[in-house]
């Protein structure tokens, strides 16, 4: 999918979530909106072990690297 359409459905679901959850108060919408929050940990999670692999390879890089030298 090109970035457009993803971000077309990103904004459409947030509005759909909105709609659902904060203006009609349904059950969907609660569940859309737990559904959300997951997804938001997860990424948090994610991009916090990206960056903690990224600085540890790049650690061990640097030591490895002057340990040669």
């Amino acid at each position: 999918m090109s970035k457009k359409t993803l971000l077309f459905l990103a904004v459409l679901y947030a509005g759909v979530t909105f709609i659902l959850d904060t203006l009609l108060q349904t059950a969907i919408g609660q569940f859309m909106m737990t559904l959300s929050f997951l997804a938001f940990i997860l990424a948090v999670i994610g991009a916090t072990y990206s960056l903690v692999t990224f600085f540890f390879k790049a650690f061990t890089y640097n030591q490895n690297r002057t340990k040669n030298h």
